[in-house]
């Protein structure tokens, strides 16, 4: 059974661990293998909470329109 609250915890460490190892092979060569284990987590993890690559990568751009994007449009 999964740890409760463990979901909003698991999904910001996969987004980090995406733009870390974007940032140190380039978006191409980055692989799920290689986003879980600097995580620190199983692949299926990803799978779970993202289904694929893709999943992560539009995760993470949403992530950063909010955290970037969002604070200087105007109200």
């Amino acid at each position: 059974m999964p740890k409760v609250g463990m979901q909003p915890i698991r999904r910001r460490q996969l987004i980090d661990a995406t733009l870390d190892t974007i940032n140190e092979v380039g978006i191409n060569d980055a692989t799920i293998a290689q986003i879980a284990r600097r995580a620190g987590v199983s692949t299926g993890i990803i799978s779970h909470y993202f289904k694929d690559k893709n999943g992560l990568l539009e995760q993470r751009c949403a992530t950063l329109r909010v955290n970037y994007v969002m604070p200087w449009l105007p109200a």
